[in-house]
């Protein structure tokens, strides 16, 4: 019993340090990402979240991004958990075009 409250506190906590789809620094990542591929990131709308997966420690994210070159885009990124670094990442992909 105690041994599974360990691992689901472990769990919980690993979740827990994922920040929002809206978070600031989410949005800042997102704009280095895109501006990194070429394309000048404007501002991001309608963000919600679409899949959470606790035991991944995931979330899949959506919202409308305003690119200078391409107008406005729907996009999905993920916010994931690696436990190697002890610390979370970003990948985002728009349309076709994959920015990791």
């Amino acid at each position: 019993m105690i041994v599974g409250t360990g691992v689901t506190y472990l769990v919980e906590e690993a979740y827990a340090k994922l920040p929002s789809c809206a978070d600031q620094y989410v949005m800042w990542n997102l704009k280095n990402i895109v501006e990194s591929n070429g394309y000048e990131f404007i501002d991001m709308k309608n963000i919600k979240q679409i899949i959470v997966d606790t035991e991944q420690y995931i979330r899949i994210c959506q919202g409308s991004v305003s690119i200078a070159e391409t107008g406005t885009e729907t996009i999905q990124y993920k916010i994931s958990w690696i436990e190697a670094l002890d610390n979370w990442d970003i990948e985002c992909i728009i349309n076709n075009i994959n920015f990791l």
